[in-house]
Formats: structure tokens, C-alpha cells, sequence
């Protein structure tokens, strides 16, 4: 800090003080991957990846014996490049606010105290691969779970006979639920209040897929418990190159409130934004622009989504809706963004 500002030290400490809470901006997102062990629906071993170092041996065979055959969380992967996927949102870096949060804490004894008072309530995340502990604010901080995009499986469902030629697109929400969660994942996501998902990852083609949506359904119903809202981001908006999407603005999409949007959260109020590191998170609430209407794959799996956390947890429970944000840069030129993403021609 003093090689940029040498005066720093002589502010007055009220001063100080607005200066690291202006640089922890909240509600902030905090993005972890899942990983998951090898499966009959894809080869690709996340758990083994995570543990695995750059001449390609596992690094800690302790730890990853232990969580070799579980799913966890890790650090969010900006490096794979990976042939058998249909479509996916890559980050150049790691936008989670849990990372400006932890720099903060060991600048200095005024930057910790300021962090402190953020995480009274915090929500444990564990890392297995670095064998640490991140404590994010679960009463307004986002925890976004990173899935994987889907994989492109032939002949693994529905007995299709070995020469058809039919691709059967998987999502791996059907993994999370047949594999075995490792006791501090399951610990994190019962006490999640506010949880973001990727809308690719959920990816259902033109019209609502019955099974990925008993697949939601199921997952709400595991992760219910402390939930207060649901997010589902769409990195399409603003940026991608191949569906009309990407000619719209986040900000556009703020203005009205279309009666789609009304249906999954009928309170008016002011649209959420959350904060990362380069990028902003923006609520939107006019479906319609986007081409959406009552039967949208996307729509249909948040109105699912929202009766089932509700009728678990009962009349008085805490959650309030299912919502959807669009991811804004803030870096005007393209090659400093963060975020890129490529869809399907046919994804709506």
C-alpha cells in the first residue's frame, strides 16, 4: 500500500476506515467449483484435477485418498481447456470477493478489524486441496457454485442402440445427487442463505426437460434448510457472440418489471446488485426481452425451483425468491475482461 500512496499512514482513522470498506464492496459473490469424482456419465475427474500439479502427479495423496471418491469444493479453475464440452463461461481470473477480503485481512491491523465485523456470521467454505478455510458473510454474500458445463454422452441413457447417432446432453446436477457430498461441503450449503447457479449448467434444450427438473427439484430440497434466494446467472447477456443475448446491456434489462418476472417475485423493490472483483452482478427482471415466456426451459425450472424450497420450508420460512442476474465487466476493453462465454446457436 505505501508504494502507491505514502501518505496513507497519516490519514485521520475515520478516513482509513472508509477506505477499506469502500474496498470490500457487498453483497459480495464468492465462486467455488464442485468436483466431482470419475463417473460412468463423464471421465473427466475434477477431485483428481484439483489435487494434481503442473508436471501431472497428485501433489497431497493423503488428502486426495480422502476425498478422492467425494465430492468437494475447491478454488475456481481458470486454466482448462476441455475438448467434450458443449458450452461453458471461462474466467480469465478469479472475480471472488473472498479473495480481496483475505488480502485485506494481512494488510494491517485497521484492514482486519474492518473485515472482522463483516464475517460475525459467516458460512465456512473448505478447500480440501489447499487445506484451508474460507469464512465468507452467508447474510448477504453470494456463494456461487460452479457445476462444470455439460458434457456431449453418447449411448449412456434412454438404451439408445450403440449406432444411433442421437447425443444425449448431460448436466452434472444428476452427479451431486448420486454422489456422496463430503462432510464439510454438505455442512457449507445447509447453511447457505443466498446460492447463485449458472444457467448453462442447467442446461435443458428447447422445451422443459422433465428430468433435469425433478433433478432441481431434488437438489432444492437438499440444500433448503437456512435459503433466502436463489440466483440464476446468465453470462450470455452482453457478451456472447452467438445468440441474441448478447446485444443486450444488463442495465436495460432493470427497468420493467414484465409480468414473468412478477410471477416468480411479485414485490417491488430495488434490483440486487452484487459485487465482484472486475465484474458486477445486476439483477434483471424483463424476461421478455430475452425472448422468454411462460413455457421457457429456464423460466419453468425457477418456478420449480421456488415452490419446492417454499414448500419445505413451510409458511414461515425464510426464502424470498428465485432471481436472475446478468454479469457486467467493468473493464471497457475486451482483453482486460474477466469473464468469456460461448453458447449453443440453438440455446434460448
Amino acid at each position: 500500500m505505501a508504494k502507491t500512496f505514502p501518505l496513507f499512514p497519516r490519514l485521520p482513522a475515520e478516513l482509513k476506515l472508509k477506505i477499506w470498506e469502500v474496498n470490500c464492496r457487498k453483497p459480495g459473490i464468492h465462486i467455488f467449483d464442485v468436483c466431482f469424482p470419475i463417473s460412468k456419465i463423464s471421465s473427466r475427474c475434477r477431485s483428481k484435477q484439483a489435487f494434481t500439479g503442473s508436471d501431472g502427479t497428485v501433489t497431497d495423496k493423503a488428502t486426495y485418498q480422502t476425498y478422492r471418491d467425494q465430492i468437494f469444493f475447491d478454488t475456481l479453475d481458470i486454466t482448462s481447456e476441455i475438448s467434450d464440452e458443449i458450452y461453458t463461461t471461462r474466467f480469465r481470473t478469479d472475480p471472488s470477493m473472498y479473495r480481496i477480503t483475505t488480502a485485506l485481512s494481512a494488510a494491517c491491523i485497521d484492514s482486519a478489524k474492518v473485515i472482522k465485523t463483516f464475517l460475525d456470521k459467516g458460512n465456512i467454505i473448505y478447500l480440501p486441496r489447499k487445506r484451508e478455510r474460507v469464512l465468507y458473510d452467508s447474510t448477504s454474500d453470494v456463494l456461487c457454485l460452479r457445476f462444470g458445463s455439460c458434457t456431449a454422452a453418447q449411448d449412456l441413457a434412454h438404451d439408445f442402440p450403440a449406432n444411433n447417432s442421437h447425443v444425449i446432453y448431460q448436466n452434472n446436477i444428476s452427479r451431486v445427487l448420486e454422489g456422496m457430498w463430503s462432510r464439510e461441503m454438505a455442512e457449507s450449503l445447509c447453511a447457505a442463505c443466498r446460492v447463485a447457479l449458472d444457467v448453462s449448467e442447467l442446461w435443458c434444450l428447447s422445451k422443459p426437460d422433465p428430468i433435469v427438473i425433478e433433478e432441481l427439484a431434488m437438489l432444492c430440497s437438499c440444500i433448503h434448510h437456512d435459503l433466502e434466494t436463489v440466483y440464476l446467472v446468465d453470462y450470455c447477456i452482453g457478451r456472447c457472440q452467438q445468440c441474441c443475448k448478447g446485444k443486450l446491456m444488463p442495465k436495460e434489462l432493470q427497468t420493467r418489471k414484465c409480468n414473468l418476472a412478477r410471477d416468480l417475485d411479485p414485490e417491488d423493490r430495488e434490483m440486487d446488485i452484487v459485487y465482484g472483483a472486475g465484474v458486477i452482478y445486476r439483477e434483471i427482471c424483463d424476461f421478455e426481452r430475452l425472448g422468454w415466456e411462460s413455457g421457457h426451459p429456464v423460466f419453468v425450472l425457477a418456478q420449480t425451483m421456488g415452490k419446492i424450497i417454499r414448500e419445505q420450508q413451510g409458511e414461515n420460512g425464510p426464502f424470498q425468491s428465485v432471481r436472475l442476474l446478468a454479469c457486467e465487466d467493468e473493464a471497457a476493453d475486451e482483453g482486460e475482461r474477466i469473464v468469456d462465454t460461448t453458447c449453443r446457436k440453438d440455446q434460448i
